[in-house]
């Protein structure tokens, strides 16, 4: 009874939407490696010009109905539009939003509709996913046509810790029930989402795995047919 009474409270579908996910966001099987937290607008055009993806951390300003870009960095703070309009290489990467606060179902009901005309008026609604824990804000998403990926529980959660059960029973009804794009998540759960999730799509982030040891790791990740991005903090891909 807690593992339905758990999913169902984090399905709340919303009947209105009209997911648009059918196939893979992005799907090239020699590219899989983008930058990870492309925060500063000092670094957007280089890391856009190396590789064919970067991912953004985004939180959205209600005053100002503007999404800014920072995870923490001293260089960070810009808007979502200056960032990406910074970019000047001649092949404009795709790009990964990670949605920093939009765990608040009200900041979710105001802001998805102000970013989907913002990456409209850019022609990036094609080329940006936009990742989330919500799945209130899955189903906006999905409502706006914007591409979805759903940030996943993990087992180095203790806030809330969920049983393997838990978390098969929370993921498997969000799949049925936002039919998010891909499953987001740490490497170290690959082997799970594997096991038990074998048709989804993968996003990685590979964090801390910054050696040339770790290499080796980054690929036997990339090796997986379903795994079709991995985050990584290297200067370049390999």
């Amino acid at each position: 009874m807690l593992i339905i009474a758990i999913a169902n409270t984090l399905s709340c579908k919303n009947k209105d939407t009209e997911p648009v996910l059918t196939s893979a966001f992005y799907n090239d099987d020699e590219a899989k490696l983008w930058k990870h937290r492309v925060n500063c607008v000092e670094d957007a055009d280089t890391m856009a010009s190396i590789f064919p993806g970067i991912e953004i951390d985004i939180y959205y300003v209600d005053s100002t109905e503007s999404f800014v870009c920072t995870h923490g960095e001293p260089c960070g703070g810009a808007s979502l539009e200056t960032l990406l309009s910074s970019i000047q290489t001649k092949h404009f990467p795709y790009v990964w939003l990670d949605f920093k606060n939009s765990e608040d179902s009200g900041i979710v009901a105001k802001s998805i509709p102000i970013l989907k005309d913002k990456l409209t008026k850019l022609n990036l609604t094609k080329r940006t996913i936009i990742e989330t824990k919500n799945t209130q804000c899955l189903d906006s998403l999905n409502k706006y046509g914007l591409y979805s990926s759903y940030w996943v529980p993990h087992y180095y959660d203790t806030n809330p810790s969920y049983t393997n059960e838990e978390m098969i029973a929370i993921i498997s009804n969000t799949i049925e029930q936002q039919n998010p794009t891909v499953l987001s998540a740490d490497y170290h759960m690959i082997g799970f989402l594997k096991l038990h999730f074998p048709d989804a799509f993968l996003h990685l982030w590979v964090n801390g795995l910054t050696s040339e040891a770790d290499k080796a790791t980054i690929n036997e990740l990339k090796a997986y047919h379903n795994t079709k991005v991995i985050l990584v903090d290297f200067e370049a891909p390999f």
